[in-house]
């Protein structure tokens, strides 16, 4: 499944990737020592600024940085994740901490003062200290100050949600279709609260009828509302360690927005007919009211679908199931047919004991339920865009362009340096790539190319202008289906009911396209914090295992160290140069070679497990 479709995880890989720079070597990496620096002071090198890449009016008002000692004595601050070099502690304020060399801060920028060169230097005063930089809990605070994550809700958007949550839901159908007598169930993650999507089906002459059951969280969080800009402000929920941040106040999300079982609640239904081979001929939209007939679970249903294991199924959902995956391979056949790319990239899983410390990191399983659920959300959601792209033409679409020629360019020159030829064309690139994936299946530099072709990918963003998904291989795209924790998913249900009832979606094309690009960026902010989250914990975790071996694959090779892929536990090691293997015949290295590792350490201000080749 291409990434952009892995709607029930966090790493998203393929639209905001931070990959490493997963490039073939011109040359296989040697081995050899680099020059050693003249001696100095005994002092970190500081290397003074070059100029600015940012101007003062570009530098932000607040940033995190480290103290470090300076070359002349005193204090300098090296900011994290900014452009420019380095900031000087103005020491003027009053009241301000006192910052130590290797603590982590956060500062104020407090403009420039002159230096010895010709350029100004920034100057910033300390705000708040966070503590010492590659501590564990320091980490975890520079993550969200980083990302500015949101903290509690406010009074009024709690007493709001509150008075809705008083508000049940009518045993009435109230206008909208009725569907509780249907068999129609919700299928999640174990350990999964907020349920806002459920299935059912029946056979249909000799097709199907699939039945994707939505949250209507639209009925309750309306326009304008305290929960309508919480929501927006927020764009998305964030999933962190044993942490979720939510878009919306757990008084809907796990209670009144949730499809729990045997209670009635109000849904919006994308209803769809499916021929014998898996082409869908008809849908249609609607606002419903369902009753879960059961919650089920990704491993019970795999279970039952891949080993008979239903013992507590009712006869009536085992049938329902049987049906779900015969219509998903012929949707996902349909669906490779049609240029959709399929990575199967590893997806690292944080495994806790009882007082939630990481006692493993492993590759999380993805079974038949995971990929018929996924199926048939993007179905859900690939209907709602061609409803919006048929009512106005604009709507809020999940789009994701081919790649550049200069990308794809780039791409056949890496692949060139593996004795791979082939030249991408960007009108045949779908296919291309589809063939370039399967020809390095199962071969030793498999991971490496996934990560080459990741990486010259455009990101998938939301925006008023279809395009189609390049990654899934479709058009008219839209996000439906996770309405409790995306704030575009609203947006689209808001459009779909005002295209029904007045033909008009409500929703004017410039403010929109303000609104999609505002939840592009928080959602890229949510997921590098969550990235950045599970590499911190399992670099954390790596460090407990110094002095083990691990096999690792090698993935990256760059100028100063190798990126490998572990075999043993799903998660990468770094190997810097000086800790590669010396001596012997072994100098050289390839992507995709094995090589036997130790774990020497952690760097968690880098997130990175350090290893050494034995």
């Amino acid at each position: 499944m291409f990434p952009d479709a892995h709607l029930f995880n966090f790493r998203s890989a393929c639209d905001f990737p931070e990959f490493h720079n997963f490039s073939a070597p011109d040359k296989k990496l040697l081995t050899k020592r680099p020059k050693r620096r003249k001696p100095g002071n005994g002092r970190p090198s500081v290397r003074k600024a070059k100029p600015a890449a940012k101007k003062p009016g570009q530098i932000p008002e607040t940033f995190l940085a480290k103290a470090v000692a300076g070359p002349e004595g005193g204090v300098v601050l090296i900011p994290r994740g900014e452009d420019f070099q380095y900031a000087l502690v103005s020491g003027k304020k009053d009241g301000a901490p006192k910052l130590r060399n290797g603590y982590l801060a956060i500062v104020r920028y407090a403009g420039t003062r002159p230096s010895g060169g010709k350029e100004a230097v920034p100057v910033a005063s300390v705000e708040k200290i966070i503590g010492r930089a590659g501590e564990f809990e320091t980490e975890k605070k520079a993550i969200e100050y980083k990302h500015s994550l949101p903290g509690k809700f406010p009074e009024t958007v709690l007493k709001h949600a509150g008075e809705l949550s008083r508000r049940r839901p009518s045993d009435s159908a109230d206008g909208r279709v009725d569907l509780r007598k249907k068999t129609i169930f919700t299928i999640d993650g174990d350990d999964a609260k907020d349920y806002d999507d459920a299935v059912g089906i029946v056979k249909r002459g000799s097709g199907f009828t699939l039945w994707v059951c939505i949250a209507d969280v639209s009925h309750y969080v309306k326009e304008g509302s305290p929960l309508d800009v919480e929501a927006l402000k927020r764009g998305t929920s964030v999933y962190l360690d044993t942490r979720v941040i939510p878009m919306l106040p757990e008084a809907l999300s796990n209670d009144l927005c949730s499809l729990v079982p045997n209670k009635g609640r109000l849904t919006k239904t994308v209803e769809m007919e499916f021929s014998r081979d898996g082409t869908l001929e008809d849908f249609h939209i609607y606002n419903s009211i369902i009753k879960s007939a059961a919650r089920l679970t990704y491993s019970q249903v795999t279970a039952f679908l891949e080993d008979g294991k239903g013992a507590k199924l009712s006869p009536e959902i085992k049938e329902s199931l049987s049906m779900m995956k015969n219509l998903y391979g012929k949707m996902k056949k349909r669906s490779l047919e049609g240029g959709e790319l399929d990575f199967d990239l590893p997806e690292p899983e944080l495994v806790r004991n009882s007082l939630g410390v990481v006692q493993d990191v492993r590759n999380a399983q993805r079974g038949v339920a995971n990929m018929i659920i996924e199926q048939f959300m993007i179905a859900a959601n690939r209907a709602v865009g061609s409803r919006l792209c048929d009512g106005e033409g604009w709507g809020v679409y999940r789009v994701h362009e081919p790649p550049t020629s200069e990308s794809l360019s780039d791409l056949s020159a890496e692949l060139g340096k593996l004795g791979y030829k082939a030249s991408i064309e960007r009108r045949l690139a779908g296919k291309a790539i589809q063939k370039l994936l399967a020809d390095f299946r199962d071969k030793k530099q498999e991971g490496a190319v996934k990560m080459m072709v990741l990486k010259s990918l455009q990101r998938a963003v939301y925006s008023t202008r279809e395009v189609g998904h390049f990654g899934l291989g479709i058009e008219r795209y839209s996000h439906f289906t996770s309405p409790i924790r995306r704030y575009p998913d609203i947006i689209a249900h808001r459009m779909v009911d005002r295209l029904s009832c007045k033909g008009r979606s409500g929703y004017a094309r410039g403010p929109l396209d303000n609104l999609c690009e505002m939840a592009s960026v928080l959602e890229r902010k949510a997921e590098k914090a969550e990235r950045e989250t599970v590499g911190l914990e399992t670099a954390n975790f790596m460090k407990t295992l110094t002095g083990r071996k691990f096999t690792g694959k090698v993935i990256s090779i760059l100028p100063f160290g190798m990126f490998l892929e572990l075999k043993e536990i799903c998660a990468e090691g770094f190997v810097p140069r000086e800790r590669m293997k010396r001596g012997g015949r072994r100098k050289w290295f390839n992507l995709g070679d094995e090589l036997k590792l130790r774990v020497v350490g952690a760097d968690l201000e880098k997130r990175r497990t350090i290893m050494e080749t034995v």
